[in-house]
């Protein structure tokens, strides 16, 4: 048994479910997943000393350490990480969240000047979020974000919120600088986890195999890099698969254990572990023969409270997530009572009947064949809960497929075929993920943008791409002719090479480099209790949670909406009677030789106020650029020029 890797895995594991508890409780504190984690860690060391023979330490020690360091190597390719602080979409809020965590102990933020304004205001001043759950949640700012309700004075991060848990913790342990880190850390931790699967088919070599062609592949490398959950899901969900695998009896269920709780905290990294690999444990239940267990049976208490308290966190901490979750759900009721006859007395009876016929199906079925009731219910179980979530965002045609064409060069998938063969029933974790993988490729939810949308291929698509592909060099135990690892070899080794050619226009390179400093150049020269409108046109830089971070300051961002300029002026109005420095911040990220369009005050500001143009900040740097019909190609050139200006009401005003 790996004993180092499972001690590893439950110190992630651990220290994530520690730390998330204590964000909801807002007694977080950066230390407290570490320490956790390390108890974790020891304790897990501890139970599995002695177990197995001498002999079999010695093997395994020295696989789980090959692995590892194979692992450690190939992520030397994601240095240096990619400043994710402005112009990142998702990310930049991600690291907002986890720094704002470690300085305030908990998710949710309390925001004076939603205290301050009343609901006209606030329809004025932010977007509309979701509504459901009582109340419409309104976007505080410009990509994540969220004010819960219009009842509420607090912010709050709208994503799965376990990586702001580590950003926090390596924020207010080692500092800014190892954020960065973070994405490394957790391809690492995956790669070894996939790694050890790998070996155990077919050795180093296969191990070997599956680390270089995910350290070859863009969307792989650059979220290693482009830190965002995925990759800490990632990390999770194959420890748990790889502490399953190494499952045994002589163990105590410890690795079964740490297996099951892995996939469990999962579930807060992305909110996909809890929606859809629920369902695909229903479906692989369904396959399984009645012999073989889904799950070993130490695994399922720790996988199940890991994911009833991600279930539960949606409701502790409200956001837009949730409330699209239960719009879902409430849809699907609705259309079901309708389905049912739309009325009580028909839906009742339609309901009824239905059972009744259930269950004389279910006692059929079990005086039939053991087990297969069972089967049976569980795969209708998992099927109606698919049918729910595609038909709640249903996908159009299936972009994913061509994603995975542009980035898994074709020897791969010849390699991956081979590595099917001869076919065979997979484990129940590796099963279930297929199902999920199979829902990602169908229904990636998500923007066909590139490098962007890719990322939902990271957590369990590719991986299971690589391992299939790094089985066929296992002659192990199969009748195969003996060429066949040869070929395979061959294969694998050329997929590699072109896979690297594929990131010729990123690895080793410094894309988004700086931006840190940018932001606290431009956050330093605006006094801490200052009112900021900043113009439309930087809205998705992400400067602005940057400058409200603070606490102190009122920062709103232009839009283009009813009642905006209204709302603003009230509040600038507000402000000066009041005594606070007022500033208009206008800009814009451009290409080269691209006007800045420096938004406008026109109507907002009254015709007696002055606008003093103050200083001008210019950043430069590249970024990965914008594809949608193919896979990106080249860093581009872009430059952040930010003016600040000094505004003033009448004298005496």
């Amino acid at each position: 048994m790996p004993r180092a890797f499972l001690g590893w895995a439950a110190f992630v594991a651990v220290g994530s479910w520690a730390g998330i508890a204590a964000a909801e409780a807002r007694v977080f504190a950066p230390w407290l997943p570490l320490a956790a984690g390390a108890i974790a860690a020891l304790a897990v060391g501890s139970s599995t000393r002695g177990s197995g023979s001498t002999a079999e330490h010695r093997v395994h020690g020295r696989t789980e350490a090959a692995v590892a360091a194979l692992a450690i190597a190939a992520c030397l390719t994601l240095l240096p990480p990619v400043d994710t602080t402005l112009s990142s979409q998702d990310a930049s809020i991600h690291r907002l969240a986890g720094r704002t965590l470690a300085r305030e102990g908990g998710l949710a933020v309390a925001d004076p000047l939603l205290a301050a304004l009343g609901p006209a205001d606030r329809r004025g001043l932010f977007e509309q979020g979701t509504t459901g759950l009582l109340d419409v949640s309104r976007s505080r700012f410009p990509g994540g974000l969220v004010v819960p309700s219009d009842r509420s004075s607090e912010v709050v991060p709208s994503f799965a919120h376990l990586l702001a848990v580590w950003i926090a913790t390596a924020d207010g342990v080692f500092g800014e600088r190892a954020i960065g880190w973070l994405g490394p850390v957790f391809v690492a931790t995956a790669w070894w986890a996939i790694g050890l699967l790998a070996a155990r088919a077919g050795g180093i070599a296969a191990a070997a195999a599956a680390i270089a062609l995910l350290a070859t592949w863009l969307p792989q490398h650059w979220f290693g890099r482009f830190l965002m959950p995925e990759v800490l899901a990632e990390a999770l969900v194959w420890c748990g698969a790889a502490a399953i695998a190494t499952a045994t009896p002589g163990a105590g269920g410890v690795s079964a254990a740490v297996g099951g709780l892995c996939l469990g905290v999962a579930c807060f990294a992305r909110f996909e572990q809890l929606t859809i690999f629920l369902p695909s444990l229903l479906l692989a239940r369904a396959v399984l023969p009645s012999d073989r267990r889904v799950l070993p049976r130490a695994a399922w208490p720790w996988f199940g409270l890991a994911a009833a308290h991600a279930a539960a966190h949606l409701a502790i901490v409200p956001t837009d997530y949730g409330k699209r979750m239960a719009a879902v759900a409430t849809g699907a009721v609705a259309r079901t009572w309708n389905l049912l006859g739309g009325s009580p007395r028909p839906v009742a009876a339609s309901a009824s009947a239905l059972a009744l016929v259930a269950v004389l199906a279910m006692l059929g079925l079990r005086r039939a064949r053991g087990g297969l009731a069972t089967r049976v219910a569980a795969g209708a179980a998992g099927a109606i809960a698919f049918g729910v979530i595609v038909a709640g965002t249903p996908p159009e045609g299936l972009p994913a497929v061509s994603w995975l064409s542009w980035y898994v060069p074709w020897p791969a998938w010849l390699a991956a075929a081979l590595g099917t063969l001869p076919l065979a029933m997979p484990s129940g974790t590796i099963l279930a993920l297929l199902f999920e993988a199979a829902d990602q490729v169908v229904s990636p939810r998500m923007t066909p943008e590139q490098v962007w949308g890719s990322r939902r291929l990271v957590t369990v698509v590719l991986p299971l791409v690589a391992l299939a592909a790094a089985r066929s060099l296992s002659g192990r135990g199969r009748s195969l002719s003996a060429w066949r690892p040869r070929v395979a070899a061959g294969l694998v080794a050329l997929a590699v090479a072109l896979g690297a050619i594929g990131l010729r226009p990123v690895v080793f390179r410094r894309p988004q480099h700086g931006s840190a400093a940018f932001a606290r150049e431009v956050d330093a020269a605006l006094p801490a209790d200052a009112a900021v409108l900043v113009a439309g046109p930087l809205d998705w830089l992400h400067l602005a949670p940057l400058l409200w971070r603070g606490g102190a300051r009122d920062v709103i961002v232009a839009r283009e909406r009813p009642g905006f300029v209204e709302a603003a002026a009230r509040r600038l109005a507000d402000d000066a009677r009041r005594g606070r420095p007022l500033f208009f911040l206008s800009g814009a990220m451009v290409e080269p030789g691209e006007a800045v369009d420096a938004g406008s005050l026109e109507g907002i500001l009254p015709p007696t106020w002055t606008i003093e143009p103050g200083r001008r900040f210019v950043f430069a740097t590249r970024l990965l650029e914008r594809t949608s019909d193919r896979a990106p190609e080249a860093l581009v050139p872009r430059s952040a020029e930010i003016t600040i200006h000094r505004l003033a009401p009448p004298t005496g005003g």
